[in-house]
Protein backbone atom coordinates (compact mmCIF):
# COMPACT_ATOMS: atom_id res chain seq x y z
CA UNK A 1 0.00 0.00 0.00
CA UNK A 2 3.18 2.62 0.50
CA UNK A 3 4.58 2.13 -2.27
CA UNK A 4 0.79 2.72 -4.16
CA UNK A 5 0.61 5.62 -2.53
CA UNK A 6 4.44 6.96 -2.98
CA UNK A 7 3.93 6.29 -7.14
CA UNK A 8 6.58 3.46 -6.94
CA UNK A 9 4.98 1.02 -8.72
CA UNK A 10 5.78 -0.31 -12.37
CA UNK A 11 4.04 2.32 -14.56
CA UNK A 12 1.61 -0.24 -16.15
CA UNK A 13 0.21 -1.05 -12.84
CA UNK A 14 -1.93 2.50 -12.59
CA UNK A 15 -4.44 0.49 -14.60
CA UNK A 16 -4.77 -1.66 -11.21
CA UNK A 17 -5.20 1.59 -8.96
CA UNK A 18 -6.77 4.03 -11.45
CA UNK A 19 -7.99 6.18 -8.17
CA UNK A 20 -4.01 6.20 -6.77
CA UNK A 21 -2.45 8.34 -9.69
CA UNK A 22 0.87 8.13 -11.49
CA UNK A 23 2.48 5.34 -11.03
CA UNK A 24 6.57 5.00 -11.78
CA UNK A 25 9.58 2.80 -10.59
CA UNK A 26 11.06 6.55 -9.31
CA UNK A 27 8.08 8.16 -8.07
CA UNK A 28 5.80 10.60 -8.89
CA UNK A 29 8.71 13.61 -8.23
CA UNK A 30 11.12 12.30 -10.58
CA UNK A 31 12.07 15.00 -13.34
CA UNK A 32 11.08 13.52 -17.15
CA UNK A 33 14.25 13.47 -18.53
CA UNK A 34 15.64 9.66 -18.50
CA UNK A 35 13.44 8.52 -16.91
CA UNK A 36 12.20 5.77 -19.33
CA UNK A 37 16.36 4.67 -19.12
CA UNK A 38 15.77 4.44 -15.16
CA UNK A 39 12.62 2.91 -15.59
CA UNK A 40 13.53 0.47 -17.89
CA UNK A 41 17.19 -0.32 -15.33
CA UNK A 42 14.58 -0.67 -12.41
CA UNK A 43 12.47 -3.31 -14.06
CA UNK A 44 15.40 -5.65 -14.99
CA UNK A 45 16.58 -5.54 -11.56
CA UNK A 46 13.21 -6.18 -10.33
CA UNK A 47 12.97 -9.22 -12.93
CA UNK A 48 16.65 -10.58 -11.24
CA UNK A 49 15.25 -10.06 -7.64
CA UNK A 50 12.06 -11.66 -8.32
CA UNK A 51 14.04 -14.79 -10.21
CA UNK A 52 15.98 -15.07 -7.12
CA UNK A 53 13.09 -15.02 -4.82
CA UNK A 54 10.97 -17.65 -6.41
CA UNK A 55 12.91 -19.69 -8.39
CA UNK A 56 15.61 -21.40 -6.03
CA UNK A 57 13.32 -22.39 -3.19
CA UNK A 58 10.50 -23.73 -6.03
CA UNK A 59 13.50 -25.64 -7.47
CA UNK A 60 14.40 -27.39 -4.36
CA UNK A 61 10.76 -27.92 -3.50
CA UNK A 62 10.79 -29.65 -6.89
CA UNK A 63 13.39 -31.93 -6.42
CA UNK A 64 12.14 -32.91 -3.07
CA UNK A 65 9.06 -33.72 -4.02
CA UNK A 66 10.48 -35.77 -6.75
CA UNK A 67 11.67 -38.16 -4.43
CA UNK A 68 8.23 -39.08 -2.77
CA UNK A 69 5.60 -37.21 -5.33
CA UNK A 70 2.34 -39.48 -5.76
CA UNK A 71 1.56 -39.18 -9.42
CA UNK A 72 4.82 -39.06 -11.69
CA UNK A 73 3.20 -37.28 -14.60
CA UNK A 74 1.60 -34.59 -12.12
CA UNK A 75 5.05 -33.99 -11.05
CA UNK A 76 5.70 -33.29 -14.49
CA UNK A 77 2.94 -31.24 -15.75
CA UNK A 78 3.44 -28.89 -12.78
CA UNK A 79 7.31 -28.62 -13.28
CA UNK A 80 6.09 -27.74 -16.94
CA UNK A 81 3.70 -25.55 -15.46
CA UNK A 82 5.75 -23.92 -13.26
CA UNK A 83 8.57 -23.28 -15.92
CA UNK A 84 6.25 -21.77 -18.31
CA UNK A 85 4.66 -19.35 -15.95
CA UNK A 86 8.22 -18.01 -14.98
CA UNK A 87 9.29 -17.41 -18.45
CA UNK A 88 6.17 -15.59 -19.42
CA UNK A 89 6.27 -13.84 -16.13
CA UNK A 90 9.68 -12.77 -17.12
CA UNK A 91 8.43 -11.65 -20.71
CA UNK A 92 5.64 -9.95 -19.36
CA UNK A 93 7.19 -7.94 -16.90
CA UNK A 94 10.20 -6.75 -19.26
CA UNK A 95 7.35 -6.16 -21.83
CA UNK A 96 5.43 -3.72 -19.21
CA UNK A 97 2.16 -6.11 -19.63
CA UNK A 98 -0.50 -6.16 -17.05
CA UNK A 99 -2.59 -8.54 -15.86
CA UNK A 100 -0.59 -10.58 -18.09
CA UNK A 101 2.34 -10.44 -15.62
CA UNK A 102 0.35 -11.46 -12.43
CA UNK A 103 -1.76 -14.33 -14.54
CA UNK A 104 2.23 -15.64 -15.03
CA UNK A 105 3.01 -15.78 -11.57
CA UNK A 106 -0.16 -16.73 -10.45
CA UNK A 107 0.55 -20.12 -12.89
CA UNK A 108 3.88 -20.63 -11.45
CA UNK A 109 2.35 -20.17 -8.46
CA UNK A 110 -0.32 -22.47 -8.61
CA UNK A 111 1.96 -25.28 -10.23
CA UNK A 112 4.62 -24.44 -7.24
CA UNK A 113 1.74 -25.69 -4.85
CA UNK A 114 0.89 -28.45 -6.65
CA UNK A 115 3.78 -30.19 -7.31
CA UNK A 116 4.19 -29.69 -3.35
CA UNK A 117 1.13 -31.42 -3.08
CA UNK A 118 2.01 -34.08 -4.94
CA UNK A 119 4.97 -34.50 -2.99
CA UNK A 120 3.13 -34.76 0.00
CA UNK A 121 0.85 -36.77 -0.89
CA UNK A 122 3.07 -39.06 -2.46
CA UNK A 123 5.18 -39.15 1.28
CA UNK A 124 2.12 -40.01 3.54
CA UNK A 125 1.38 -43.00 0.73
CA UNK A 126 4.44 -44.18 0.73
Amino acid sequence: GARIKAGTRPPEDQKLFPDEGYQSFLGRDEEKENQEAKEMEQRCIRIGLNDLENIPISLIVNWGCLLTCYSVRVHIWMTIAFTIGRILHHITYYKKMQPHRALAWFLAWVAMFGFTINGVIGAIYL
